[in-house]
């Protein structure tokens, strides 16, 4: 069946079985992608299970609330964070964030400064 293939194609071989696939397909109605979720939901191992890491503002560095910038300015805003989670911050930072800012240091430390067109 095209949807077995499909599954199979998306998950790997390696990890899964025809029986398996179907098995996953049949409980979501032989749609792929709920499948595929299914499947990614209870055979995850525990890396992908994990919290993602944890932070709570604790002030503005630069540039505080109710501040404001002139139009057209491009400017450095630090906040101060600190790690609420119970795990250390990786190292970097994450693949995708939101365009319009630059980071100019690390992510994941208690100070972050991006910079910002206003």
């Amino acid at each position: 069946m095209f949807q077995v293939s499909q599954m199979l194609r998306l998950v790997g071989q390696e990890s899964l079985t025809v029986e398996n696939a179907k098995f996953y397909l049949e409980m979501n109605g032989w749609n792929v992608q709920a499948a595929v979720c299914a499947y990614f939901d209870l055979e995850a191992g525990p890396e992908a299970r994990a919290a993602p890491p944890a932070m709570t503002f604790v002030k503005d560095v630069t540039i505080g609330e109710g501040e404001s910038v002139p139009p057209d300015t491009v400017f450095v805003k630090t906040w101060k964070v600190q790690n609420s989670g119970g795990d250390k911050w990786p190292e970097g930072k994450p693949k995708t964030w939101p365009r319009p800012v630059l980071s100019v240091g690390p992510l994941w430390s208690d100070r972050n400064s991006w910079s910002i067109r206003a």
